[in-house]
């Protein structure tokens, strides 16, 4: 028995409420990682230059190597880490990405946020949003680059004391 594979598209409303949290103005450079079947990220972009990829319409988000301001959206939870590191190298101003409790507590690893450019970003903002039909907590999550931002790391392991 083969499994199917379940895509999870941000509602429309929840990308306009993500948007507002972002500081860009109309000529910053936006770029949607992953625009879906209905694009509602990169058709909300209030910008006079954006980009948009889609895996599944052949346009791999990982191939773009021209420096934009944003990069926004909603990463598909498989592919999230290698996302936000290529987002990291592209990026001039910031990332604002849509992500579940379980992506956002892969991605804040401290061997991940010890590494090459996740140290030249911080988050500066997380919203914890509910979305029906989706199980769990979703946070979008803004890193700005060169700013500390208020998530710190150990990359020490703490063993517990028998």
């Amino acid at each position: 028995m083969e499994l199917q594979k379940v895509n999870h598209y941000t509602p429309e409303e929840v990308a306009i409420d993500c948007l507002k949290l972002i500081p860009y103005t109309n000529e910053d450079i936006l770029l949607d990682c992953g625009s879906g079947r209905k694009k509602v990220w990169y058709n909300n972009f209030k910008c006079n230059k954006k980009y948009e990829y889609e895996i599944e319409e052949g346009r791999d988000f990982l191939n773009h190597l021209i420096p934009v301001d944003w990069v926004v959206g909603n990463p598909p939870y498989h592919n999230s880490w290698s996302m936000l590191e290529h987002a990291m190298k592209i990026s001039m101003v910031g990332i604002g990405f849509l992500l579940s409790s379980n992506t956002l507590n892969s991605l804040l690893l401290p061997s991940r946020m010890s590494k090459g450019d996740y140290k030249n970003f911080g988050i500066t903002k997380i919203k914890v949003m509910n979305i029906q039909k989706w199980f769990g907590r979703y946070f979008f999550v803004i890193w700005k680059r060169d700013e500390k931002g208020f998530v710190d790391c150990e990359p020490k392991t703490y063993k517990e004391i028998q």
